[in-house]
């Protein structure tokens, strides 16, 4: 994929030849969880260069979570964890019916990608659908992926059935037991 050049002059000029000479403001929800305030935090330093303002609201998890379940955001930061088999994240995050699209984002070319993703069963045509509609995912944008964490766990040979995820959640540790 192609990768955008960190330009404040070009991101300036591409706000003002899209009707935002002056910049704009928007309110960035983020839950009191999981350190996110200090990526709010980032966000709001970087995009102020460019003349957009981040009105940070921090909130406690079941606040952020209604907020999120009802779309009731201009943006929020999130963590997320994909899976071996794309279907499972994209699916419910992409495809116009899907349970986690809070921020209703609809294509039916993205529908019928995921759909025909879905239902191959030959995995050289599943890695070539979900290449095509990662392209498009890429060009629209509908969310952005701001950094992947290079998160080190480290056990002893008789912990087992821990699944460590790549949002650093534990929600699977009751599912870990010491066999000695």
């Amino acid at each position: 994929f192609e990768e955008y050049e960190y330009n404040i002059e070009k991101a300036k000029k591409i706000l003002s030849d899209n009707g935002y000479p002056n910049g704009f403001e928007f309110d960035l929800v983020v839950s009191n969880r999981y350190s996110l305030d200090k990526i709010a935090q980032v966000i709001q330093s970087q995009l102020a260069k460019i003349n957009v303002k981040v009105n940070i609201d921090l909130v406690e998890w079941g606040i952020f979570i209604s907020k999120w379940r009802n779309s009731d955001f201009d943006a929020f930061v999130s963590l997320n964890s994909g899976s071996i088999d794309p279907d499972i994240q994209f699916y419910r995050t992409f495809h116009s019916g899907g349970s986690t699209n809070v921020f209703l984002y609809s294509n039916p070319i993205v529908d019928k990608l995921l759909q025909d993703g879905r239902t191959e069963i030959d995995v050289s045509k599943r890695i070539q659908i979900y290449n095509q509609l990662q392209k498009i995912l890429v060009k629209e944008s509908p969310i952005l992926f701001l950094y992947s964490p290079n998160i080190i766990y480290a056990g002893q040979n008789y912990v087992e059935g821990f699944t460590p995820l790549a949002n650093e959640s534990l929600i699977f540790l009751r599912e870990t037991w010491l066999n000695k």
